[in-house]
């Protein structure tokens, strides 16, 4: 008879042991570790004898996951309800024993064998999607380790894509042209203000600006104009945007484009940092920002974020904004949460979802009403998410506020948006 269906995370850790402990190596296992995104956790190692063997640490987890799994010298475990949250899992701190590696199908693995090796004392793991256990495994004799695809053929990696040329820069035109076309688009998209910055002259290529902006949404559009060799190697230029105080950007440009563009909006007036980068030597940097007002119907209420994420989301739409306040509320914690919401039969609604407090990973807004369903989502900053509906014949509307962050709090604003066409 079958057996019955169960997870096989703990079922494969028992099969490399044993497969393992068969060659001639001695494995065991440390245990189980539960990591959030983003959560990094440290795991000191068994004492060794003087001239014992060399020891390899592996790490397996779901083949969806990708985490790291770094060297870390006298560590000692983080105390329950004191995990470390970082932006990134970054752990490339010089440690010894050799660098960060990072998951390839679910597993990872990290040796002392090798001359020159210092011996590991402890470990380091950082998760870097989603939540999920991470089984972690350790061998004594690990010049005698047999590979985790041959005891694990679905472990295989395959062989890896061939990556493909991106082919030059590419060469901006004109400076005036540039402006021009930059103007027309921001016009285009409904912007009420849209004014040129003469930046200045930056020798080293990049540099930062610190611009006191407006509330409302934002373009800003960062054009460089460098001396006729640069421009013929053509001209690649990144941007980032920074609140005061704040480590992590609140959004940034990373393509491959001469001029950098970045959109935002801000829930109060307020100074902001702005950095940029382009090509090595002296450049003439020109700032165009091109403005929306945030629109009327925006509750005062949870502070200048929660505006500027719900603006945003508004904004993403292309909605045009509710002009009175808002007639329904909610806020929660991270994770997923449901709110059943009284309609009126044959009304229209607009809905959005933005952070009062904290910083999301991912962020879904979603709706069933008279058996239809619509949603929206993103996973990229700036955060927010926004979506109409009608209520038809029903009486009753479910929304479902998804939020992937750590410590932070969301608020589901409600609005009236017209009727449904008969």
């Amino acid at each position: 008879m079958p057996r019955p269906a169960a997870a096989d995370l703990k079922r494969d850790a028992e099969t490399l042991l044993e497969a393992w402990n068969g060659s001639g190596a001695k494995a065991a296992r440390l245990g189980t570790l539960f990591l959030h995104e983003g959560q990094r956790q440290r795991l000191p190692l068994p004492a060794r004898r003087a001239g014992s063997a060399c020891a390899a640490v592996v790490a397996l987890a779901e083949r969806q996951l990708w985490f790291t799994l770094g060297p870390h010298a006298g560590v000692a475990a983080a105390p329950a309800g004191q995990e470390q949250f970082g932006e990134e899992p970054s752990l490339d701190r010089g440690e010894p024993g050799g660098a960060p590696v990072r998951s390839q199908a679910g597993v990872a693995r990290l040796s002392d064998c090798g001359r020159g090796c210092a011996p590991l004392l402890g470990v380091e793991l950082a998760m870097g999607s989603g939540r999920g256990a991470i089984e972690v495994l350790m061998v004594s004799g690990a010049d005698l380790l047999m590979p985790v695809e041959l005891v694990l053929p679905e472990r295989a990696r395959g062989a890896p894509a061939p990556v493909d040329e991106a082919g030059p820069l590419p060469v901006p035109g004109p400076l005036v042209e540039r402006l021009q076309r930059a103007e027309r688009a921001a016009r285009a998209d409904g912007a009420v203000d849209v004014t040129p910055l003469d930046a200045g002259l930056f020798p080293s290529g990049g540099g930062g600006l610190l611009l006191k902006l407006a509330a409302g949404c934002h373009r800003l559009a960062v054009l460089a104009e460098g001396p006729p060799e640069a421009r013929a190697r053509g001209i690649d230029m990144d941007a980032e945007l920074r609140l005061p105080g704040e480590r992590a950007p609140l959004v940034r440009d990373r393509s491959h484009a001469p001029d950098a563009r970045i959109d935002f909006c801000l829930g109060d007036a307020g100074p902001v940092e702005l950095r940029f980068a382009g090509p090595s030597g002296p450049v003439e940097i020109t700032v165009v920002d091109a403005s929306w007002p945030l629109p009327p119907g925006l509750p005062r209420q949870g502070g200048a974020q929660l505006r500027a994420e719900l603006a945003w989301a508004l904004h993403r739409s292309r909605s045009t904004g509710p002009q009175s306040p808002p007639t329904f509320m909610a806020a929660g914690a991270s994770g997923v949460t449901l709110v059943p919401v009284d309609v009126e039969p044959g009304a229209c609604y607009l809905a959005a979802l933005g952070l009062s407090r904290g910083e999301a990973r991912a962020m879904r807004l979603a709706a069933r009403v008279a058996g239809r369903s619509y949603h929206d989502e993103t996973t990229e900053p700036p955060f927010g998410a926004a979506l109409s509906f009608c209520a038809g014949s029903a009486r009753l509307a479910l929304l479902s506020a998804e939020v992937r962050a750590a410590g932070a709090w969301w608020t589901l604003v409600l609005w009236p948006h017209g009727r449904e066409e008969p």
